[in-house]
C-alpha cells in the first residue's frame, strides 16, 4: 500500500513539475509578430503548408506561414525578402513582416512608412493573389521583393493546402496529445499495481 502511494506521489510531482514547462516551451515558440495579432497565443501546431495558432487552451486562433522556402529564388535590392504571414481563423491575411534580411535599413523603412505590408490585411489568400500592389517609389527593388516573396508564398499555400476534412480544427490535435499523455499514465499506473501485487504474492 505505501509503494503504491508513493507510485502516485512521484506520479503527481512529474505531472506537476511537466506540465509548467510544457506550457513555457509553447509560449516561446510563438513568434514576435504572430503574438502582436494574438495576444494570447500560447503555441504553434505546425501543419503543412502552414501552422495553426492555438490559445492555452488548444483553441484555434489563426494561422502563420512562412514564404520560405518558396521565395528562395526571390530577390529584393540586396538579397532574399523573407517573409512570415498571419491569418485568422477565416483565413484572411492579418499581418505580412518581413523577416531576417541583407536590405539596406532606410529601404526598408521606406516601404514600412508607406504601409506596404498593410496593403494585404483583410483579404483571403485568393483576393491577395489578384490584388495589384504598386511598388514603393525609392524603394522599388525591396518592395517588389516582398510582393512577389508574399505571393509566392500564398501560391503555395493555394496548391497545397489539405482540405477542410484532413486538417483537425480547435483543439482537436491538443486533445490527442492530452489523451496519449493520459493513456501513458494510466499504463504507468496499472504497470506499478500489477507489479506490487506481484511481489506480495
Amino acid at each position: 500500500m505505501r509503494k503504491t502511494k508513493f507510485i502516485f506521489t512521484l506520479i503527481a510531482v512529474l505531472a506537476a513539475t511537466f506540465l509548467p514547462f510544457r506550457a513555457s516551451a509553447q509560449q516561446s515558440n510563438v513568434p514576435q509578430e504572430v503574438a502582436e495579432v494574438f495576444s494570447t497565443a500560447a503555441s504553434i501546431d505546425e501543419f503543412g503548408v502552414w501552422s495553426r495558432v492555438l490559445d492555452s487552451d488548444g483553441m484555434l486562433l489563426g494561422y502563420v506561414a512562412y514564404s520560405k522556402p518558396a521565395s528562395d529564388n526571390i530577390q529584393g535590392f540586396n538579397g532574399e525578402t523573407p517573409l512570415i504571414v498571419v491569418f485568422d481563423a477565416q483565413k484572411t491575411i492579418r499581418k505580412v513582416a518581413l523577416l531576417d534580411n541583407d536590405e539596406t535599413p532606410r529601404f526598408v523603412t521606406r516601404v514600412e512608412e508607406n504601409g506596404f505590408f498593410e496593403a494585404w490585411n483583410g483579404l483571403s489568400i485568393e483576393e491577395a493573389l489578384e490584388k495589384e500592389v504598386d511598388a514603393v517609389s525609392g524603394a522599388t527593388f525591396t518592395s517588389n521583393g516582398v510582393k512577389q516573396s508574399l505571393q509566392a508564398c500564398l501560391k503555395n499555400i493555394k496548391m497545397n493546402m489539405p482540405s477542410d476534412g484532413e486538417s483537425c480544427t480547435n483543439s482537436c490535435c491538443c486533445c490527442t496529445w492530452c489523451i496519449v499523455g493520459v493513456i501513458v499514465l494510466i499504463a504507468i499506473v496499472v504497470c506499478s499495481v500489477l507489479l506490487v501485487r506481484r511481489r506480495r504474492k
